[in-house]
């Protein structure tokens, strides 16, 4: 996130104000062959910018195989939690990893005669 704000700063810069607020490496990189310096002073930010939109790609790519990979385990793993709505496998892996599957528990069937599920032994949830 600090590269993309970083980058951000510097094409706002470069192009008075004129750098969108969401952008790709390859929108920025092609904001960076539109300015055209006047002078060294102008030309010395397109350096940085053109390392950070670089780094960028390479995040970019880190994500995409990061993302890829953890798709293949939920898939091998059996989850479905990915399958909801608004769920990928970025964060429903981790979701798993920290509450655990949703069959673990010793009692496969919950009880569906109260709205809840809980069943009630002398008055004492179990």
């Amino acid at each position: 996130m600090r590269t993309l704000n970083q980058l951000h700063t510097l094409l706002r810069d470069l192009l008075s104000g004129r750098a969108p607020g969401q952008m790709s490496a390859d929108q920025a990189t092609a904001l960076l062959r539109t300015v055209r310096p006047a002078g060294e002073v102008e030309k010395a930010p397109r350096s940085p910018a053109r390392e950070l939109t670089a780094e960028l790609r390479a995040i970019d790519k880190q994500f995409a195989s990061n993302a890829a990979r953890l798709k293949a385990l939920m898939t091998a793993s059996g989850a479905t939690l990915s399958k909801t709505p608004g769920i990928g496998p970025v964060l429903a892996a981790p979701l798993i990893a920290r509450v655990g599957r949703a069959n673990r528990s010793p009692n496969a069937a919950p009880d569906t005669s109260r709205p809840n599920g809980v069943k009630w032994v002398t008055g004492m949830p179990v």
